[in-house]
């Protein structure tokens, strides 16, 4: 015969295990809430980042001078693509060790792919600048992108472009201060 409980608690122990399901029950509910909810989160991010890698963006100081910008106003702006040259696979073909060989075959390969990659953009650029949207097109071709003076409407399309990676104020990057003469003459510190 299995031992027998005291009066009282086999009640207790009934009553015990029945608050332990319930409790199971409201943290199995609650794990699933979590659950969802962290799911949906990550769906989210998922689609952001998505969003994110099919466009490019403005920059926030950009956004905030597109808001404050008058009606028809052009602003100067960098625009920088997605797809940039990668150096080692421009220079691999030069000789080894001739060092103006590869500086050449870096130019060369620095310019071709941003005439390349910015040509149907340029062609696009000209037809908006028909319209008055767009002024001063810069291509560069150190990096893979170009300045333009646009409208704010303008800059937003370039902004939603696939091979567009950032749209940033354009701006006037000071040179390092000099050093005085009297620094160099009293040399290292």
């Amino acid at each position: 015969d299995p031992p027998r409980a005291r009066p009282g608690q086999h009640a207790r122990n009934n009553g015990a295990a029945s608050h332990r399901n319930g409790a199971n029950t409201r943290r199995s509910r609650r794990d699933t809430v979590v659950k969802t909810l962290a799911n949906a989160a990550l769906a989210a991010l998922a689609l952001l980042a998505a969003g994110y890698a099919a466009a490019g963006r403005v920059h926030p100081a950009l956004e905030t001078k597109m808001h404050d910008a008058f009606s028809g106003e052009k602003l100067r702006v960098i625009v920088e693509l997605k797809e940039q040259a990668k150096p080692a696979e421009l220079t691999r073909a030069a000789p080894k060790g001739v060092r103006k060989a590869k500086l050449k075959a870096l130019v060369a390969g620095l310019k071709d792919k941003a005439r390349r990659d910015q040509a149907a953009l340029h062609a696009e650029l000209e037809r908006d600048r028909t319209l008055g949207a767009v002024e001063r097109i810069r291509p560069f071709w150190v990096f893979n992108g170009f300045a333009v003076t646009a409208t704010p409407a303008a800059i937003r399309k370039l902004a939603a472009r696939d091979d567009v990676l950032e749209v940033r104020i354009d701006q006037q990057i000071p040179e390092p201060p000099r050093p005085t003469e009297a620094a160099q003459a009293s040399g290292p510190t």
